[in-house]
């Protein structure tokens, strides 16, 4: 690791030599500026040469840091919190004299019974198995539920639906078996958000690509897709469930 000071202040570089014959300097998520250098070159020159482009990396990180979302964990305990359809939900979890743990869901949350003897390891997965079951089904409710009613608007067949956890896509369409895929995790999200997601898809199955025309048919049935687009950059990893 190097320290090298710039304007802003103190910059730590993570240097790693090798038998490339080039430099290259690439900043991660989190704003690590990472510097790859060929084995012969010495610090002199990799600090000349990261101080030439102390104007680059500034504006890159600062660009980094600020679309970085910190993921909030879920957390299978009384009191944790998640969210369903956009509104925060509590666990509740409570003792008693039972042969067997009993899940119910409430008006503010969901309510879960255990035997007064299981330890917290226990009582933590037992609440995750729920939550998670309990999730997946509110999911193969609710998507089809949506699907067809934008289907429907839009004069669009009903598609083939199907719902997958995935950490990097909302939704994909093929187009050429009419088929839509929703990630679960939406589930958790604002109702207007899983709307854009769907119509996004749907809209898919008109136009494969990201055109123009793809955009402005977007726009045709929600004109507010920007906003929601950038909400799930910005806001998405805060919006616990257990999916």
């Amino acid at each position: 690791m190097m320290i090298i000071d710039i304007p802003s202040g103190p910059l730590n570089v993570a240097v790693i030599r090798s038998r490339r014959r080039t430099s290259q300097i690439s900043i991660g998520q989190d704003g690590q500026v990472v510097f790859r250098a060929p084995a012969a070159l010495t610090d002199e020159r990799i600090e000349r040469f990261i101080r030439q482009k102390t104007a680059w990396i500034e504006r890159v990180r600062n660009k980094m840091l600020s679309r970085s979302v910190i993921r909030a964990l879920p957390e299978y305990k009384d009191g944790g919190v998640f969210f369903l359809l956009g509104e925060q939900r509590r666990l509740c979890i409570q003792k008693g004299t039972l042969a067997w743990p009993r899940f119910e869901p409430t008006l503010s949350g969901w309510d879960l019974f255990v035997p007064t003897d299981w330890d917290e390891e226990t009582v933590s997965l037992q609440a995750k198995r729920s939550l998670e079951l309990w999730y997946r089904r509110e999911a193969e409710t609710y998507f089809p539920y949506r699907l067809a009613f934008w289907s429907a608007r839009m004069a669009i067949v009903m598609p083939t639906l199907t719902l997958r956890v995935q950490q990097r896509l909302w939704g994909s369409c093929n187009s050429r078996r009419h088929a839509v895929n929703l990630n679960r995790k939406l589930i958790a999200f604002p109702v207007d958000v899983i709307d854009y997601v769907v119509i996004h898809e749907l809209c898919h199955l008109r136009f494969a690509d990201h055109s123009a025309r793809f955009w402005k048919e977007v726009m045709v049935w929600c004109p507010l897709f920007r906003q929601h687009r950038e909400w799930l950059k910005k806001d998405a990893l805060r919006y616990v469930s257990p999916l």
